[in-house]
This record gives C-alpha cells, sequence and structure tokens, in this order.
C-alpha cells in the first residue's frame, strides 16, 4: 500500500467508525461547550461570610452596612462570638470571617490603633482570594472614612488628606487573564488533556478496531500493517487532530472570550509536535489491546492522573520526583504548560524549547514503538492439527 492509498484508509477507517470519530472529533466538540459551562460565572459572587461585631458602634455598624452592600460576598450570619463563627468556618457554612473587636470605634477615634480581623478557608484558593479581598475592600473603605471624618474635624481639606495619605496611586491590570477568571485559568489548561485523552484513546481505539477486524476474517493474532498504510494512518490521525486541537485552542477560546491567540504560528508549531507525540502513543497503546472497548475502558482511567502530574491542579513542587520524572514520559505533562506559555502567555518558541525538546523525543520515541508493534505485527497460536 502506498503512503496516499494509506491515508486514505486512515481517514476512511476513522469517518466510518462512530465511535473512532464521536471520540476524536463530536467529543471535542462537545467538551469545548460542557466543561467550560461550570465555570462560567468567572467571577465569585455572593460568598456567604459571618460577621463578629464585639464592639457594637456607629463606626462598627457602619462597616457591617458597608459589607453587606458588596457585591462579591453576602452576609449569612451574626455570631454572638469568635468561637461560634469558626465553627461556621468549619462547617463550610460561611467562607470567611470578619472579626471587629471591643473598643475598635474609641481607639480609632482616639488616636489608638483600631485592629479589624478577616480570616478564610484557604482550602479554597478562588473563594479565599474573593472573600479576602471583598473585606478587606471594606476595611481599607472604613479606614478612609474614619480618616476624612477626623480629618474635616481638624479642618483638614480631604483631597489634601489623600493626597498626603496615598500619594501615589497605584492601578492593578492583569496583563493575561485579564478577567481574573478561574475558567480563564483552569480551562486553558484542561483543554490539553482533553485534546491529549481523544487521541489518546481514539488512535488506541483504531488499532484494536483493525484488530478486531482482522480476527472477523479468521485469521488470529495482531495484523502487520506495511509502511503505507502505518503512515498513512499517522498522517490521518494528525491531520484531524490538528484541526480540533486548534479548533479548541482557537475558535472554542474565542467564543468563551478566554485568553488566546498571542502567539499563532508558535501556536500550529507546537500543536503539531504534540499530536505526533500523543499519535505515537496512542497506536503504541493500542497495539495491546484485544478489542475498542477495552482500550476506551482503561486509558479513559487515565484522564485524572494525567492532569495532576502537569502540575496545575496540584503543585508541580509539591509532585514526588519519581512521579515528576514518570510524568516526563506522558506528552501532556509538558505539553500542557507550553500551550499556556504560547496561547495566553505569547511566549516565543526559543522560551518554549525545552518542552518543545521532549515533545519532539517523545514523538521519535512513541512513533518508533508503535512500528515495532505494527509494522511486525503478531501471528496467533496455530491451530491443533
Amino acid at each position: 500500500m502506498t503512503l496516499l492509498e494509506g491515508i486514505r484508509s486512515g481517514f476512511r477507517d476513522i469517518f466510518t467508525s462512530k465511535t473512532v470519530v464521536s471520540t476524536l472529533v463530536l467529543g471535542v466538540v462537545v467538551y469545548s461547550f460542557f466543561y467550560p459551562a461550570g465555570y462560567d460565572r468567572q467571577v465569585a459572587m455572593r460568598l456567604p461570610v459571618a460577621i463578629v461585631d464585639l464592639d457594637n458602634t456607629t463606626q462598627s455598624r457602619a462597616i457591617v452596612r458597608a459589607a453587606a452592600a458588596v457585591r462579591g460576598i453576602e452576609v449569612a450570619a451574626r455570631p454572638a462570638d469568635f468561637a461560634e463563627a469558626r465553627a461556621l468556618l468549619r462547617r463550610n457554612a460561611v467562607n470567611g470571617i470578619l472579626l471587629i473587636p471591643a473598643d475598635f470605634q474609641r481607639n480609632a477615634l482616639g488616636g489608638r490603633k483600631g485592629t479589624l480581623a478577616l480570616y478564610s478557608n484557604n482550602a479554597y484558593l478562588v473563594r479565599n482570594a474573593a472573600v479576602l479581598g471583598a473585606l478587606a475592600a471594606v476595611v481599607q473603605d472604613a479606614a478612609a472614612r474614619i480618616m476624612r471624618e477626623e480629618a474635616n474635624k481638624a479642618g483638614v481639606l480631604a483631597p489634601a488628606l489623600a493626597n498626603l495619605a496615598m500619594p501615589v496611586e497605584v492601578v492593578m491590570r492583569p496583563l493575561y487573564n485579564t478577567r481574573e477568571g478561574y475558567a480563564s485559568y483552569a480551562v486553558a489548561a484542561a483543554a490539553q488533556i482533553i485534546i491529549h485523552q481523544t487521541l489518546l484513546i481514539g488512535a488506541a481505539m483504531l488499532v484494536a478496531i483493525r484488530r478486531q477486524r482482522h480476527a472477523a476474517q479468521g485469521l488470529a493474532g495482531r495484523p502487520a500493517l506495511s509502511a503505507g498504510e502505518f503512515w498513512g494512518l499517522v498522517l490521518a490521525l494528525v491531520t484531524v487532530c490538528s484541526l480540533t486541537s486548534l479548533y479548541f485552542n482557537g475558535l472554542a477560546f474565542w467564543f468563551q472570550d478566554y485568553p488566546r491567540g498571542h502567539n499563532v504560528p508558535g501556536l500550529i508549531f507546537l500543536t503539531l509536535v504534540y499530536i505526533f507525540a500523543v499519535a505515537g502513543l496512542g497506536l503504541f497503546a493500542g497495539s495491546f489491546f484485544k478489542t475498542p472497548e477495552r482500550a476506551m475502558c482503561v486509558l479513559a482511567c487515565t484522564s485524572l492522573p494525567f492532569f495532576f502530574l502537569a502540575g496545575y491542579a496540584w503543585p508541580a513542587q509539591l509532585i514526588p520526583s519519581i512521579l515528576h520524572w514518570a510524568g516526563l514520559l506522558v506528552p501532556s505533562t509538558t505539553g500542557l504548560p507550553a500551550y499556556v506559555k504560547i496561547n495566553q502567555f505569547g511566549a516565543s518558541l526559543h522560551e518554549i524549547r525545552s518542552e518543545l525538546l521532549i515533545l519532539g523525543t517523545a514523538a521519535v520515541a512513541y512513533l518508533g514503538l508503535a512500528w515495532w508493534r505494527l509494522g511486525k505485527g503478531e501471528p496467533g497460536p496455530r491451530a491443533a492439527s
């Protein structure tokens, strides 16, 4: 079989198998809408907090009213003491606590330091940041209001006081995650795992389907592929999955309004290297399965471990060394951060040269192993005479 015939055969196998085309194409399209749907509201809203007011003065009640007016939080409880509020936080009934101690107003108006305490549950990083940020804004507003009131009593104009207290205005502008949302961070990384797993499973299923078809002809073992068949199958897989990957990282991200497109030529080059590596791994893994159903069941279970190994759901610095080095055998471990650097941060190919080197080595190694397994085939047991 020539290479051109092999490519035609590869495309035919992909698009005539409902299971494979559903995995490689429809699965990516569905996930590009289904997965981001859970993070549709990127900014945390109405997070419950508890306020413990031990002062019960005009100033403390003004702080409570200001907190209730903040959009990101909701005053869900007014415990009588801090112990009760801490119990609510431990039960996850509230996400944060604002403690107004006794004598807060007297200390603040008397020129002494008035202290307000903020607490939150750091197990939920996004909620923690939202709660502390909202409560900190309330505290800063209260401090500014008290300062203005005292300045007015002393005959100092508010604008002059503001310039004296803060001569430099700091403007915070995020460079990449402009909406500061969880989805812009999480989906950009998880998309590469989705691409990885759909291709890994789809490629393995294609090999298993060919073996199943071989068995239906009364032949045992694994069929041997000619060079044209093998490389035609590889190129067909790379073509289809490169297009679905670019769709996810381009059109789908544009539709969802996620950071994207900061280095399009680099993205295309990275996609080709990444897809070749994953296709080689999928074909090599598929040579060990006799049925496509078994390939899907086994490889689907690897999605979560692969995502953890990439260092986004769990900090890479806390992953044991042996797992870190083992994770480099999986293309997604290197490809995931490379995609984020290229597509979201606008890195150059030179800046991800180490990731490209690892992915290129993986592509050569896995395609070589796949050819070693599939090119020679595997004869079945001889029938007894």
